[in-house]
């Protein structure tokens, strides 16, 4: 919904995509697709960009501002919505 509502001049959205072989996560994105990129960071969560970014499950929300700047993680349902809204403001 957020990603509807801001649009990906406002709102960009990256896919992290672990914990599973590439074979399974090309398999479901086959399956179900995905309207933004998706990142494949291997089966060794520690290494690379979920590494840099302490991912340790799935799914994982981290809010990066312009300048690279973590401003929010492990947001979920009205919280993410909330926060979102307050970063961005209004999506008109």
């Amino acid at each position: 919904e957020l990603h509807h509502a801001y649009g990906v001049n406002r709102l960009r959205i990256i896919g992290l995509g672990g914990w599973d072989t590439l074979d399974e996560v090309r398999k479901y994105l086959a399956e179900h697709g995905s309207e933004w990129p998706e990142i494949y960071f291997g089966l060794n969560s520690g290494e690379g960009i979920a590494g840099q970014y302490g991912v340790s499950g799935a799914p994982y929300i981290v809010l990066i501002d312009p300048t690279g700047r973590v401003d929010a993680t492990w947001l979920r349902e009205e919280k993410l919505t909330e926060t979102v809204r307050n970063l961005l403001g209004s999506t008109k």
